[in-house]
């Protein structure tokens, strides 16, 4: 086999498409531990933190930052982030995703500089609202254009790759936040240059640098812009061998289905064979925040007694756990499966859910604590942390793609808003219970994937939408229909997005790369290249 010129054929491309997802680390945590940002910015949270114990009653320390504008700080990314992913799932299809992944760079930057220069809470809510806007673009954007370049075997490893940049940006705002809060005690110094690592010059130039040398994906390069040959071009790069040609025969057959158009998608969501997909696409989201991950954080570890130094200390030896997890998790996901990784997490993370409930309702001390939210994370980081993305990225059919991944990903921004406009009032109200209610639906969440979701390891994305993945399940055999399945395709399609699958330049193709027999391929597309 021979290897292309630019070396690792993977590691290319994925590095710094990757990269755009270290701007998904800012949520409120670590910010709103420091004093001289809470007096700026929430001094109503800053006079119920100083209170001393004597002042406050029995529940007050799961009530110390339950504010209505805490919660819209929260909240506010994600408004402007659905906002986003909609829009980009419009017109994905129509200018790409690489197009997607550059605006919403520039604009998440953008969104980070207001943020760092606010003198009031106002222009800090616009640089949260104008962030969410980008962070709606890139999460439309990077897992389908990963899922698109990468080949069926790996393509786990590759997609898992998003969450573990994203678990590397995590760990390094946390530890830079721990330092800064242990010696940045007064002035806005600290807070300022912790919002500043999102909007470093040299960091946006490398990324946006990143962004303009990557390729379309070769789905987009046939369908959309009829280029045959820039296609293999990419495959050869990516795959590291010359010999693609029945990859990119089967990417050309899926040519009708994939070229049509959203109003004609949006009609397909109606029929019942999409309706497993759809479901379990929306849920998927919401299942990784009904984990609870989001509430675990710096705000969570002061309400049951830690110390403001020790928080910080704690979710940034999480975000480590966290990323060696999804490291192990990249490396054998392909092989050992999707299934078995969300199952064995899950109950990780029901048991420690449930000690942890126990220890900090009988008092038993901080390293008891400490320990159960430590298997917690390891569980989080093994299942649901890197695969919720993957899994959501590769059960589409290409026909409703671009669609379903942007009611996924709205499904994700709104599932993760309700999370953190909500989690401080509930923790105030059910305090320590709220990690067996927590426990409870992790453990539904894991019954939903033993029961109703099947192993997708191992198929194309060509092949997806086969019978045999969804139709063999016990909870989705019933939307299986037994209809004419090409009757059903070409009332799909209709004749007005029936398209010609022979580029214009397919002529110069060189003759080592002609594709091997027409045969192979679908009829539709035999036909027109034996015309050609």
């Amino acid at each position: 086999m021979r290897k292309s010129k630019s070396g690792d054929p993977l590691a290319w491309y994925i590095q710094p498409s990757s990269h755009v997802t270290l701007l998904h680390i800012r949520l409120p945590g670590g910010d709103l531990l420091m004093e001289p940002f809470l007096k700026r910015f929430f001094p109503q949270v800053l006079h119920r933190h100083n209170q001393q114990p004597g002042d406050q009653d029995k529940s007050n320390k799961y009530c110390m930052f339950n504010s209505r504008w805490v919660a819209f700080y929260g909240i506010s990314t994600f408004v402007t982030g659905l906002a986003g992913c909609l829009f980009a799932a419009v017109v994905s299809k129509r200018i790409g995703y690489r197009k997607l992944i550059f605006s919403g760079t520039v604009i998440y930057a953008i969104g980070a500089c207001l943020q760092t220069a606010a003198p009031h809470g106002t222009m800090l809510q616009a640089g949260r609202l104008v962030q969410g806007l980008g962070f709606g673009f890139i999460n439309q954007a990077v897992p389908p254009y990963l899922a698109e370049l990468s080949p069926t075997g790996r393509r786990g490893m590759m997609i898992g790759a998003v969450q573990l940049f994203a678990k590397i940006g995590a760990f390094l705002t946390n530890l830079m936040n721990y330092f800064i809060i242990k010696r940045a005690k007064e002035g806005d110094g600290g807070w300022r240059m912790s919002l500043s690592v999102m909007s470093l010059p040299i960091a946006w130039a490398l990324c946006l640098a990143s962004i303009c040398f990557l390729p379309d994906t070769p789905h987009r390069l046939i369908h959309a812009a009829n280029d045959d040959k820039g296609a293999e071009h990419v495959l050869r790069r990516v795959r590291g061998t010359y010999d693609v040609r029945e990859e990119l025969h089967a990417i050309i057959g899926a040519g009708p289905m994939s070229e049509i158009t959203l109003i004609r998608s949006m009609k397909l969501l109606k029929k019942k064979k999409y309706i497993p997909v759809l479901i379990t696409g929306m849920l998927i989201p919401i299942f990784t925040q009904l984990t609870g991950v989001n509430m675990l954080g710096p705000i969570m570890f002061r309400a049951i007694g830690f110390r403001q130094e020790d928080a910080l200390g704690i979710e940034t030896i999480n975000c480590l756990l966290s990323l060696m997890s999804t490291i192990v998790v990249m490396y054998y996901v392909d092989k050992a499966g999707r299934r078995v990784w969300l199952i064995s997490g899950g109950v990780m993370m029901s048991i420690s859910l449930i000690m942890l409930g126990v220890i900090v309702k009988a008092e038993l001390g901080k390293v008891p604590s400490f320990v159960m939210i430590l298997v917690f994370v390891i569980g989080f980081g093994a299942s649901w942390g890197p695969l919720g993305v993957l899994i959501t990225t590769e059960i589409y059919p290409s026909e409703i793609r671009s669609l379903g991944l942007g009611i996924s990903v709205a499904a994700s921004f709104i599932s993760s808003g309700l999370t953190s406009g909500f989690y401080l009032p509930l923790l105030c109200f059910l305090e320590y219970w709220i990690f067996f209610a927590l426990a409870g639906a992790v453990a539904l969440v894991t019954l939903y994937v033993f029961m109703c979701l099947p192993e997708t390891s191992g198929i194309s994305l060509e092949q997806m939408p086969m019978l045999q993945v969804w139709g063999s399940n016990r909870c989705w055999k019933i939307f299986m229909v037994d209809d004419d399945e090409e009757n059903d395709e070409e009332s799909a399609t209709g004749p007005s997005t029936s398209v010609s699958t022979t580029p214009s330049n397919s002529s110069q193709l060189s003759e080592d790369t002609s594709y091997a027999s027409s045969s192979s391929l679908p009829k539709h597309i035999e036909l027109t290249r034996n015309k050609s």
